[in-house]
């Protein structure tokens, strides 16, 4: 493994930094200026290679003490990249090594270059310290960040966003039994949950209180099973049409990170930002009950569900304006019956999409919602959508129309659980006054 460029940068009250036996480089200013760092313990034998160290006088204690290995204390001493910390390296036996958990630590994966930044916040549950150490936990997380920026409007708004990992440290791997730090659980059909309010108190170590309010937590579960559910947070504290509200989205890691990229689309993606219903319906379920339609109104002012909708006329439809335009004459777009579940008095805009049975890609109205809302928490409430903005941008989509493979038979996925609406804030959630 190697650290994040500014790992620990300016991290002022950190004292004691212990380092992973996996670790193979350290990047430039991994942790510079700190003065308050007393001591830093390297576990590996051989010396990780560096970036070029600033010179770093006067930007530590004069207490600091860098821990090596005692058998591997010249090596550090003779390594031309270590040279300015040779007066600072002490040897040390590997049973006076303080414990190591690294339960809470928060790793910056990527900070956005454009606008106000919009936070994603990725951990994982079932997974023990050995697999932080070596590695694994961070591949892991780098897999579920590569997969929700391979699809679009993601792909091309990458350096919108802010992208922390928090490291979870359970009691044992998997799901032999309990000992799961976030208290994640497989109940009925493909439906997952955990504990909201502790993924979002672990989400907080990352973003502080301050940008709560519009926080995506993506919990990876440490096992091969198929599953995915969003959980959404939204309470009168919540304003504006862009979907204001934390979410959480929990999932395996299924089968190959094909279908792990799907599920972090569908719920990560799909519910979790973009506020996003499923396209898909259940012919047992019928029609669509009012009490659902009721539900999904109170929501849609609020810029939830712009997905589906309850008329099958072209000419009211909510993307009515998409069927017009001759632009988007090969997107396949239509009003298709089946959505939220029901099999009727639902309709959705294109046959398939990653909102039906997480293939393909988004479809047009999908991609205008995403494409709304990362824009409004960029830039802030008072930015102006143009129809014609978005449409130049999304040439990019209409040149694939069509052409985008489903990666797996539908008849191997099967739908996922729909998402939970939580009628709280992350402040009532965590009884936060």
């Amino acid at each position: 493994m190697e650290t994040d460029a500014y790992a620990f940068y300016s991290a002022s009250n950190l004292e004691t930094l212990i380092l992973s036996s996996s670790m193979k480089e350290i990047s430039y200013y991994c942790f510079n200026p700190n003065k308050a760092l007393k001591d830093v313990y390297f576990r590996s034998p051989t010396p990780p290679a560096c970036g070029p160290l600033m010179d770093g006088s006067g930007q530590f204690s004069n207490d600091l003490v860098v821990h090596v290995p005692e058998e591997s204390l010249e090596a550090y001493r003779n390594a031309p990249q270590w040279s300015f910390f040779a007066p600072y390296f002490q040897g040390y036996m590997v049973d006076d090594l303080p414990p190591f958990d690294s339960d809470g630590n928060v790793v910056t994966l990527q900070k956005a270059t454009e606008g106000q930044g919009i936070d994603l916040v990725l951990m994982g549950d079932a997974f023990i310290q050995d697999q932080i150490e070596d590695g694994t936990y961070g591949s892991v997380m780098r897999k579920m960040l590569n997969a929700f920026f391979s699809v679009e409007p993601y792909q091309s708004y990458r350096n919108y966003f802010n992208v922390y990992q928090v490291d979870v440290v359970s009691e044992r791997k998997g799901y032999g039994g309990r000992g799961q730090k976030l208290g994640t659980w497989f109940g009925e059909g493909t439906k997952v949950g955990g504990n909201d309010a502790t993924c979002l108190s672990y989400a907080r170590k990352a973003v502080g209180n301050d940008r709560m309010d519009n926080v995506l937590v993506l919990v990876a579960m440490d096992t091969t099973a198929y599953a995915g559910t969003c959980y959404m947070t939204h309470s009168s504290a919540y304003q504006g049409d862009w979907g204001e509200g934390p979410s959480v989205a929990y999932f395996p890691l299924g089968k190959t990170d094909e279908i792990l990229a799907q599920l972090v689309h569908h719920e990560a993606g799909g519910h979790g930002f973009a506020k996003l219903a499923d396209e898909y319906g259940y012919e047992s379920q019928g029609a669509v009950t009012q009490e659902k339609i009721n539900e999904t109104h109170s929501l849609e002012s609020y810029g939830w569900w712009k997905n589906v909708d309850f008329t099958s006329d072209p000419a009211k439809v909510k993307w009515s304006y998409f069927l017009k335009d001759d632009r988007y004459r090969n997107e396949g777009l239509g009003v298709y019956e089946g959505g939220l579940t029901y099999w009727t008095g639902v309709w959705r805009p294109t046959r398939n999409s990653i909102m039906l049975d997480n293939t393909g890609g988004f479809n047009a109205p999908s991609r205008e919602a995403i494409w709304y809302r990362l824009h409004k928490l960029a830039y802030g409430k008072n930015w102006q959508y143009n129809y014609e903005d978005f449409v130049a941008y999304d040439a990019v989509n209409r040149k694939k129309s069509g052409s985008a493979p489903s990666l797996v038979p539908q008849e191997l996925l099967p739908p996922l659980a729909e998402p939970v609406v939580i009628h709280k804030s992350w402040k009532e959630l965590l009884n936060d006054k």
